[in-house]
């Protein structure tokens, strides 16, 4: 599953966007603002299944430290 996560100062995560599965879908993009950078996380599939937001940001963190 790929991931863009938009982080602030300090590196705290401010936002997230799950790229889509399909090929011939819409196409998102978020763009940082002024002082925040994105980043592309690529979290593997066994590590996909969330079933709450906390398991999410959690995921998303120990990734983003590697």
């Amino acid at each position: 599953m790929k991931v863009t996560v938009i982080t602030g100062s300090g590196g705290k995560i401010v936002g997230t966007m799950q790229h889509s599965q399909q090929s011939d879908g819409p196409t998102v993009t978020l763009i940082p603002g002024k002082g925040q950078k994105a980043v592309e996380l690529d979290i593997p599939s066994n590590e996909a299944k969330f079933t709450s937001a906390e398991e999410f940001h959690q995921t998303l963190k120990r990734h983003f430290k590697k």
